[in-house]
């Protein structure tokens, strides 16, 4: 299909159908690394008739089947140490036709966009009567940290080709700047790595292992300034060793309880009446404490805060105290 007004009308009749593949395939990503207990943003979209129509020209395409990514989702990471696990969680999931991390096509001396690329379709032995319709069709997946992603948005109208087009000294510039991107990643996950291996930062480490299973049930953002706050409080009702295993406590908790932690946290998805410290981190601790030490933590809370506040999370678990 070479002419320009035909492959117009062919895509304005096929382009609802890839939004809805983008679409069902974020839907997807984002349950699944929720599930996992990783934090990511993720996106979709189906190319506007403008941008598909220069591709074609850009890229000299003889055909309309050449675009891939008709339909693109981009997952964009908090931090630079979750990227191998989403990498890995879509390598899982979806038959993949090509896989690029455009890090090593860079080799060691070069700076440049840094990303995974993936094209990808539903596997056929997956497929069910409602995927059937997108049996075979692409879609792109980009995979970054915010970082990288603030790169690629800039880079069109900054970076394109910038180590050709550009005289030496913005050159320098881009490639100053390229450094740093790299550089705030790696320091984020160093820091973090640090911090949360630090004795004394307990209350980070207890969130952080909250957080692993609360994203599992509801992608809700939180307040962590708030958590921080609120598990500073609430820590000192477990015991040393408790805390030394903090995560298998938790974890446990999550796993007996996981049908009506899903029911809570679906059937309150809406109802902004509800109490304000549900979807915090932090309401998992609350619920477990409910379950094993209800007075002294009444107790322990009524130090610090309202109990009213604590009376709405009871009223939710169905254990009033």
């Amino acid at each position: 299909m070479n002419d320009r007004e035909a492959i117009r009308e062919h895509w304005i009749a096929e382009r609802p159908v890839y939004q809805d593949l983008g679409e069902r395939i974020r839907a997807d990503l984002e349950s699944a690394t929720r599930s996992s207990g990783i934090r990511c943003y993720c996106d979709a979209r189906a190319k506007d008739v403008s941008s598909l129509l220069k591709k074609i020209i850009r890229r000299r395409y003889s055909s309309y089947e050449q675009v891939h990514d008709k339909a693109g989702v981009r997952v964009v990471a908090i931090f630079e140490d979750d990227i191998p696990k989403i990498e890995t969680l879509i390598q899982n999931r979806y038959h993949i036709h090509a896989h690029q991390n455009k890090a090593e096509s860079l080799g060691p001396d070069r700076l440049g966009y840094l990303g995974v690329h993936f094209e990808v379709s539903f596997r056929n032995e997956l497929i069910t009567d409602e995927t059937e319709k997108w049996r075979g069709m692409l879609c792109e997946i980009q995979l970054h940290t915010r970082a990288q992603s603030l790169r690629a948005v800039v880079s069109h109208q900054l970076l394109y080709k910038a180590e050709q087009d550009y005289p030496i000294r913005v050159q320098r510039q881009v490639n100053r700047l390229l450094a740093l991107i790299e550089l705030f990643d790696e320091q984020v996950s160093s820091a973090r790595r640090v911090i949360m291996d630090t004795s004394g930062f307990t209350e980070g480490q207890l969130l952080e292992e909250l957080e692993r299973r609360f994203y599992t049930l509801t992608a809700r953002e939180s307040d962590r300034a708030l958590s921080l706050e609120i598990i500073g409080t609430l820590e000192s009702l477990y015991s040393t060793q408790d805390l030394q295993c903090f995560g298998e406590v938790i974890e446990t908790f999550v796993n007996s309880r996981r049908e009506k932690l899903k029911f809570i946290f679906e059937q309150y998805q809406e109802d902004e009446r509800c109490s304000p410290l549900l979807f915090q981190p932090e309401s998992i601790l609350i619920f477990e404490r409910l379950e094993h030490d209800p007075f002294t933590l009444r107790e322990a809370w009524a130090q610090t805060y309202p109990l009213d506040l604590l009376e709405g999370l009871t009223a939710i678990w169905g254990d009033p105290i």
